[in-house]
């Protein structure tokens, strides 16, 4: 066959057949030999042919899903030549489901694996097939869900897409439905959104697995009217140190939460609201409402609370029982600045003190005494000046405040002996 194989047989054949693996010219020569009468005679023939290259089919194909158009290119190589026909069975066992275009698109109607076949011919008229299977994937499903929709607050966006077989979800594509908004997209799997329109919003997700194959769901989210929080501090409510009221100035609002700060708080839906701490203190305040579509509001007050206390004895009977009269002693808490004096009718100071001690108590007591000497039983007249450490004033009450006060108070005690 001129390509240094050759073949004998010893009946005759018709055809014989032979594969050259490279193209080329090549002398084929046939030998043939017969007996007649006893003698062998013989005779042989050559000719040269020509063997052209054949096409190497192949071609390649990404997975898709069902439904999804599924696009083979052709990626047959040539020695020397081209390809100038293609015949494609896309291996669904229906006689139609075939192309003659080089590089065709199919769709699967169903999900699994084809055997694809595709036969090319090149311009010498040889040709070659290959045969390979594709994938036809699920379609996934998507679908979300979320929080409600309030005004100016954020709307929090929960993926709920699923495949239905082995794939996975890799890929979102969210459009809030913002209208002319611009940056109302994003590629988040759970993302949030903050509405600064009130309406009914349409809300796309595109939802991609391994493959890219994607399905789209919308929705309508409507987006509702927030409350507005807001609550005013009463201090000292019925006259009592560390009770507060809060006075709501909610707008919009149906149902309140309050907490105070020092571990305690309520669900109450009529304010005003009462509450005592007992222990001084920086406490924050907060308030959360509802309205009837579920949208919340918070507001937020600093309450710094300190006792604030300065009381002034009007009796002292320095030979008495009783310890509360033996002495005259001021009593207070938190006082930064302190002054007290004592004075006779004829306006002669008998005593004063300004000490304090760390906690803005006062320290010092009179005892009933001038220069040594016992006063006699009067009615004598203190004057005080006091500041709490708050930078409020003592008006002489037990509480202090700073409206139109002149920072000076007083009073009288009456001495027994």
């Amino acid at each position: 066959f001129g390509d240094g194989t050759d073949t004998t047989y010893y009946e005759t054949a018709q055809f014989i057949t032979h594969v050259y693996d490279q193209p080329g010219n090549y002398t084929v020569t046939l030998g043939i030999s017969v007996w007649v009468n006893g003698n062998l005679i013989s005779d042989t023939l050559s000719k040269q042919i020509n063997v052209w290259p054949a096409p190497d089919a192949d071609f390649f194909a990404d997975p898709t899903c069902a439904g999804a158009p599924m696009v083979f290119i052709d990626s047959t190589e040539n020695i020397n030549a081209f390809t100038t026909a293609w015949h494609w069975n896309f291996g669904t066992g229906t006689p139609s489901d075939t192309s003659n275009l080089s590089s065709p698109t199919f769709s699967y109607n169903n999900t699994g694996d084809y055997d694809v076949s595709l036969v090319t011919t090149n311009n010498w008229g040889c040709t070659d097939e290959v045969i390979k299977t594709v994938s036809v994937k699920v379609t996934p499903v998507a679908n979300f869900g979320h929080t409600t929709g309030c005004l100016d607050e954020l709307v929090h966006f929960t993926d709920l897409s699923f495949t239905l077989d082995d794939d996975q979800i890799v890929a979102w594509r969210w459009n809030f439905g913002d209208g002319a908004i611009t940056g109302d997209i994003s590629n988040e799997q759970h993302p949030s959104y903050t509405y600064s329109y009130l309406g009914d919003k349409e809300v796309e997700l595109i939802a991609y697995n391994t493959i890219g194959c994607s399905d789209t769901v919308t929705k309508t989210v409507k987006i509702y009217p927030s409350p507005t929080a807001g609550f005013y501090v009463f201090e000292d409510y019925e006259n009592e140190q560390g009770n507060i009221a809060l006075a709501d100035e909610s707008v919009g609002a149906e149902a309140y939460y309050w907490d105070f700060g020092d571990g305690y708080s309520v669900y109450d839906d009529y304010p005003p609201v009462v509450h005592l701490y007992e222990q001084e203190g920086n406490y924050l305040i907060e308030q959360i409402v509802w309205n009837e579509y579920g949208c919340t509001d918070t507001a937020r007050v600093e309450y710094d609370f300190m006792f604030k206390t300065l009381f002034i004895p009007n009796a002292l009977n320095p030979n008495g029982f009783d310890p509360e009269t033996m002495v005259f002693q001021p009593k207070g808490r938190n006082l930064q600045y302190f002054h007290i004096a004592i004075y006779n009718s004829w306006g002669e100071m008998l005593w004063e003190s300004s000490a304090l001690d760390a906690y803005g108590r006062p320290t010092e007591s009179w005892d009933g005494t001038y220069e040594g000497k016992l006063v006699q039983s009067d009615v004598y007249v203190w004057k005080a000046e006091a500041m709490f450490k708050d930078g409020t004033v003592w008006d002489g009450s037990v509480v202090g405040h700073t409206d139109g006060m002149d920072n000076r108070t007083s009073g009288y005690v009456v001495v027994v002996r």
